[in-house]
């Protein structure tokens, strides 16, 4: 990283990594469940071009830091290699999804079927009347005990 004039440490690129799976996967599981509009988060070709249908990838030893455990220092060992590489890979990348920027394997918008949603509805209505009921029999319940309560007590009151 030092050769192309980045001075960062390796956690911090371990945690920006962490930061742009995050956003990519949540993305990505939004547009294949709701079908919405085009994706205009910058970065999304680049992370579907890195990391193609695998989105629980995670960086290599050598970029992670994984390895180095509580400190980074061997960051600067071995790694320009795979990182030049790293960069390249995202630079054709970008220049591919600029050339492309509908994707073709794009799933369909998925439809709620409508049995689902009456089913839904259906159950949900069921257990609102349940519901009703079982609180129609407590207060039932506690005006019957109440009223033992005043018998008893107006009983009580009278033979004294």
């Amino acid at each position: 990283m030092k050769e192309h004039g980045y001075e960062v440490a390796g956690k911090n690129c371990y945690d920006e990594y962490r930061s742009l799976l995050k956003t990519y996967r949540a993305i990505k599981d939004k547009a294949s469940k709701t079908g919405e509009s085009a994706i205009t988060w910058e970065y999304y070709h680049t992370m579907n071009a890195v990391l193609g249908n695998k989105p629980n990838k995670t960086p290599d030893e050598e970029l992670s830091g994984s390895s180095l455990g509580s400190t980074f220092e061997t960051e600067e060992t071995s790694t320009s290699e795979s990182t030049t590489q790293y960069l390249d890979d995202i630079e054709m990348a970008e220049s591919t999804n600029n050339n492309n920027s509908v994707d073709k394997n794009a799933k369909p918008k998925k439809k709620i079927p409508e049995m689902t949603m009456k089913r839904y509805l259906f159950q949900k209505n069921k257990k609102g009347n349940r519901d009703e009921e079982e609180a129609k029999k407590r207060w039932e319940e506690k005006e019957e005990i109440e009223n033992k309560i005043a018998e008893a007590l107006l009983a009580r009151s009278q033979n004294l």
